[in-house]
């Protein structure tokens, strides 16, 4: 699972690549922005910030243009996804050094906050669909793999006692097998077993007594 949540990781640190267009912040909006995380910030409530799916960015640029800021928010925060109280933190602190001109800084602080909440919704589905597709593939593995341990053992000597007697009856040869080994083996599993091989001879026209022939030359 690890190699595949890392291809994932190393696709959303691509996709996070200028994830967050600044160029559209005036520069009055950014001294705002610095003026209300330093000098008037215990006028302020902490931050929050809403991520907004692509299909309701227009209509809240429309909002923000029409109605002003505090529609916008308002927008935002009905349609919107909140950021994790950390994530929160990191974005006003990628804006605070957008406005004092820290570009570089600012730009890799959006991006991580870009990638972390990716992350958040992506990883517990891709997580899911990793784990049932490697329990699928791990039982359709053991299906294909006997897990008694008397498998080789009950098929070896199916084969040499059919070989011996080719009227025995398959009921008759799980049952003598299960007999063989005690109970280990199931009466069902045995007879799934010789289907699976395909060792049972075509059906005689009479059905015949036998003994399991347990080693060659017996």
């Amino acid at each position: 699972m690890n190699h595949y949540l890392k291809a994932i990781d190393s696709i959303i640190r691509n996709e996070s690549k200028g994830a967050f267009d600044t160029s559209n912040i005036s520069r009055g909006d950014l001294r705002e922005i610095a003026r209300i995380l330093t000098i008037d910030r215990d006028d302020y409530e902490d931050g929050r910030v809403f991520s907004l799916d692509d299909e309701y960015a227009d209509t809240h640029n429309e909002i923000k243009d029409k109605w002003g800021e505090l529609a916008a928010f308002q927008f935002a925060e009905k349609y919107g996804t909140r950021l994790r109280p950390d994530l929160e933190k990191k974005f006003t602190s990628a804006l605070f050094l957008e406005s004092q001109g820290c570009k570089d800084m600012a730009k890799t602080l959006f991006e991580d906050v870009y990638a972390d909440s990716l992350r958040e919704v992506m990883y517990p589905e891709i997580e899911s669909i990793i784990s049932s597709k490697t329990f699928n593939e791990r039982q359709r593995n053991n299906a294909k793999k006997p897990r008694n341990p008397h498998y080789a053992e009950a098929i070896r000597i199916a084969i040499l006692t059919w070989k011996r007697y080719p009227g025995a009856s398959k009921g008759a040869m799980c049952k003598n097998l299960h007999k063989h080994f005690s109970g280990r083996v199931s009466i069902d599993r045995l007879g799934e077993w010789i289907k699976e091989k395909g060792i049972q001879p075509p059906k005689p026209k009479v059905y015949t007594s036998f003994t399991l022939i347990l080693s060659e030359g017996a």
